[in-house]
């Protein structure tokens, strides 16, 4: 990181000098420190191709028992092995780091350090481009954030840095199943608390996701209804205007300034393939309205509809058709008028009472977490 930045400061002004407070000498000084910190018997496991601790690691054998017994390692060398990794992370060596913080945590008791560490792995990967062992590092984040060691504010702190780290991991793929992924990891009552309270502007982001895969759209819209002074923006009013307040008018005008918020979001812009994901979200947006329209009434032009969709009168009868057939609508197509009737329909009582109850159980569940947390830490 040094030599970049030197390379840099000579490129930008135009000079060889060397950046104020950034000697050349530098380089040499951080290659010594290096040195110093890889003479170390354990840490010469690391060397070359690191098998024996690929091995070990494969045969669940890479534990501090076993490491002491055949190779006379103590915690001190375990210490060592961070020193090492966080030196490697802060010169940009990030493939490095992450290599040694995966044998660093399972050797490592305390859960205050296992989660540093697995924070610096995750930045690690995240910093070159490592999707899916970042995805599997916020996993393991999950778990260990849920330890009863760690206080409420804490937590509190821990779901909210992780849903905002989040956004960089599953985004990334989100052609492959990663804005579901993205739901399904932030839609649980814990994490919408954490965002509801420290972050609101990452509804923008569950709201592309929950608008691109047609999950946890319930849960979102709940949220949205929530937070109608705390956070707005278009992407949001959309969400708003179609499930809240049912003004499609007000829905169309806010999904046709999402465009040029899609291109320019830092998260957003950052994928592979901005205009492909701008545009599917721009067609799933159409769709929703078309969707909500058709549940909530009884009669539905073609020909209105098909314009709205952007296709042909054939096109969006056959879309409306496996509309019905999906959401189960007690519906018709009278040809002669160009029309489809939808038979109104509510709910039975014992579906209102199950949809009422959820959210108790969820409660019920967070409040049996939090006594037993009490009890432990009394």
């Amino acid at each position: 990181m040094v030599r970049y930045a030197i390379e840099i400061y000579r490129q930008l002004h135009k000079t060889q000098d060397d950046p104020p407070g950034m000697p050349s000498s530098l380089v040499d000084k951080h290659l010594q420190t290096l040195k110093e910190l890889k003479e170390n018997k354990f840490l010469s496991l690391f060397e070359g191709s690191a098998d024996v601790p690929k091995n070990l690691l494969a045969s669940d054998q890479w534990n501090l028992a076993h490491l002491a017994e055949h190779h006379q390692t103590t915690q001190e060398d375990v210490e060592k092995l961070h020193t090492l990794a966080k030196f490697y992370y802060e010169i940009g060596s990030y493939v490095e780091a992450s290599d040694l913080l995966r044998f660093y945590c399972p050797l490592v008791s305390d859960p205050q350090k296992r989660v540093e560490a697995t924070w610096g792995k995750l930045g690690a990967e995240i910093l070159v481009s490592n999707w899916g062992e970042a995805a599997k590092d916020m996993s393991t984040l999950q778990d260990l954030i849920e330890e009863p060691s760690f206080q409420p504010e804490k937590q509190l702190q821990q779901k909210t840095w992780l849903s905002n780290w989040a956004l960089f991991v599953h985004f990334q793929y989100w052609k492959n199943g990663g804005l579901a992924t993205l739901l399904d990891t932030l839609c649980s009552e814990r994490y919408l608390h954490a965002i509801q309270s420290n972050a609101p502007y990452i509804l923008r982001y569950l709201t592309i996701a929950a608008i691109m895969s047609k999950s946890h759209l319930k849960e979102i819209v709940k949220v949205v209804e929530e937070e109608i002074q705390n956070y707005s923006d278009p992407i949001v009013e959309f969400i708003r205007a179609l499930y809240i307040k049912y003004d499609f008018e007000e829905a169309e005008k806010q999904l046709s300034l999402c465009g040029p918020i899609l291109v320019y979001d830092y998260i957003v812009s950052g994928t592979e393939e901005v205009e492909g994901l701008k545009n599917e979200f721009l067609v799933a947006g159409r769709y929703s309205i078309c969707e909500a329209y058709c549940k909530i009434h009884s009669t539905i032009d073609i020909a209105m509809m098909a314009q709205k969709l952007g296709k042909t009168n054939e096109e969006s009868e056959r879309w409306i058709v496996n509309l019905i057939r999906n959401s189960k609508l007690d519906a018709k197509i009278d040809s002669a008028k160009n029309q489809v009737i939808v038979q109104s329909q509510v709910p039975s009582v014992y579906q209102q009472l199950i949809e009422k109850t959820k959210p108790l159980m969820l409660r019920t569940n967070v409040l049996a977490n939090q006594i037993e947390r009490t009890k432990v830490q009394g």
